[in-house]
């Protein structure tokens, strides 16, 4: 399993990624706060490890997490 912890500020996200083991496997890392930065983001994802099943923690913001469920096309349930 891969945990995803993401912070949302106003112009960029913040994300890290780790395992089960709480082994880092991406860094913390920055990326812009748009749609086409999300794709990205959600195509590592799911492409990074298939076998490995993802959970996302991000803050409550309901406008980021309408985004990102639309983005990822019913991926995320």
């Amino acid at each position: 399993m891969f945990y995803v912890g993401i912070d949302i500020a106003k112009h960029k996200q913040y994300f890290v990624i780790i395992n089960d083991d709480g082994l880092v496997i991406v860094h913390p890392k920055t990326i812009k706060n748009s749609e086409e930065c999300l794709n990205k983001l959600l195509s590592f994802l799911l492409f990074h490890d298939r076998s490995q099943k993802i959970k996302i923690g991000l803050e409550a913001i309901v406008r980021y997490v309408l985004n990102l469920k639309a983005s990822s096309r019913n991926i995320i349930k």
